[in-house]
C-alpha cells in the first residue's frame, strides 16, 4: 500500500468529521471576566503553570521578549486555578495583548503549548486526561522512515497500519478510495464504504490514529489543525477513537459532516446507524463539554 496516495484523498474529510461534532450538543458557557487573578495563588505559581514554564519555555522565552506579549504572561500567571489546577479558562481568555500581530503571534504560541501541546501532554498537574484506549498506546518502534508523515504512523500507530494493510477488505477500501476522481469525491467514498462494509472497522481506526497522533502541519496535515480539533485530541481522544474504531460511529460521523447545525439531519444519520449512537453521544457530550470555547 502506497501511503503517499493514501493521504491525498481522505484528509480533507476526516478533520472535516474531526471537528463537526461541535454542532452535535449545546455550548457552555464560554463568557469571559477579564484577566487578572482574583487572590490566592496565581497559576504561574501552580503546580500546573510551574510544569508548564518547563514544558513550553521556548514559547514563553519568546513571549516574554516582546513588551506586549509580557503583558500577556503577567496577566496569565496570576489568573485563579480551576479545579482541575490549569489555569481559570475565562480569566485567561481575558489576558489580550496590544494590538500587534508579533506579541499574538507569540501569545497564541503559548495558549497552544499550554492548551493542546506539550503543556497539556506533560503536565498532568493541569488536569489533562491520560489516554487510556489501547489504539491510542500502540507498542511501536522508533522510525527512520525520512517523511514525518509515515514515521508519525510507524510510531504512533502501527498496530492498526499493519491491521488495515493485512486485512484484505481494508486494504481493498484504501485502494477504492484513492481511486476516487477530485470531483465527486465525497459521495465516492462513502460508495466505496457501502462496497466493503468489512473494511470499515479497520479503516476508522488506521484514520482515527492518525488524525489524533498525526494531522498536524509539521506530520501529515497541509495546514495546522484548527482549535477545536486541537482541544478534541487533547481532551476528547479516548471518545473519538472508541468512535472512530466502531464502524456504525465511524458511519454515523461521517454522515453528520454535512449536517452543520441541522438537528434533523443528525437524526437521520442516527436512525441509519443506530449501532453507533452511544459511542458517538459519549465523543459529541465530550467535545461540547470540555471544548465548547474551540468548537462553538
Amino acid at each position: 500500500m502506497r501511503r503517499k496516495l493514501f493521504w491525498t484523498a481522505v484528509w480533507a474529510l476526516s478533520l472535516a468529521s474531526l471537528a463537526s461534532l461541535a454542532a452535535c450538543g449545546d455550548d457552555g458557557d464560554t463568557s469571559s471576566t477579564g484577566g487578572g487573578g482574583t487572590g490566592g495563588a496565581g497559576y504561574g505559581d501552580g503546580a500546573c503553570g510551574a510544569c508548564v514554564k518547563d514544558a513550553c519555555a521556548g514559547e514563553i522565552e519568546a513571549c516574554a521578549g516582546d513588551p506586549g506579549c509580557a503583558q500577556y504572561l503577567t496577566c496569565l500567571y496570576a489568573c485563579p486555578v480551576d479545579a482541575a489546577g490549569d489555569a481559570d479558562a475565562a480569566c485567561a481568555a481575558g489576558c489580550t495583548v496590544p494590538d500587534s500581530s508579533t506579541a499574538e503571534a507569540a501569545r497564541a504560541a503559548v495558549e497552544d503549548c499550554r492548551g493542546f501541546g506539550r503543556g497539556a501532554t506533560q503536565c498532568p498537574a493541569c488536569g489533562a486526561p491520560e489516554n487510556t484506549h489501547p489504539l491510542l498506546n500502540q507498542e511501536c518502534a522508533p522510525s527512520s522512515d525520512p517523511n514525518a508523515c509515515f514515521a508519525c504512523e510507524d510510531e504512533h500507530c502501527c498496530e492498526t497500519y499493519a491491521a488495515c494493510e493485512a486485512g484484505a477488505e481494508c486494504d481493498a477500501l484504501v485502494e477504492c478510495i484513492r481511486a476516487c476522481p477530485d470531483a465527486g469525491f465525497d459521495a465516492c467514498k462513502t460508495q466505496c464504504e457501502a462496497d466493503h462494509p468489512a473494511g470499515v472497522a479497520g479503516y476508522g481506526a488506521r484514520i482515527g490514529c492518525l488524525l489524533v497522533f498525526c494531522a498536524d502541519a509539521d506530520a501529515c496535515g497541509n495546514v495546522p489543525l484548527d482549535g477545536c480539533s486541537k482541544c478534541i485530541n487533547a481532551k476528547c481522544a479516548d471518545e473519538f477513537i472508541a468512535c472512530w474504531a466502531n464502524p456504525e460511529c465511524y458511519l454515523l460521523s461521517e454522515c453528520s459532516v454535512p449536517c452543520g447545525a441541522d438537528e434533523a439531519c443528525i437524526e437521520a444519520c442516527g436512525a441509519a446507524h443506530p449501532d453507533g449512537a452511544q459511542a458517538f453521544g459519549d465523543y459529541a457530550l465530550c467535545g461540547t463539554q470540555a471544548c465548547s470555547a474551540e468548537c462553538g
